[in-house]
């Protein structure tokens, strides 16, 4: 199975996973959360 994240900026920031909220191997569904991500940029 193939995860695309979004997009978060037009500057192509990298990303890092901060949290899973799946297993490998766990069932996931449509729209639900899978991992919480963190970019380079911050919040003002």
């Amino acid at each position: 199975m193939e995860v695309k994240i979004p997009k978060t900026t037009e500057e192509g920031l990298d990303s890092v996973v901060v949290f899973w909220h799946k297993r490998e191997g766990d069932l996931v569904e449509s729209g639900e959360v899978l991992l919480e991500i963190q970019t380079d940029k911050a919040d003002p």
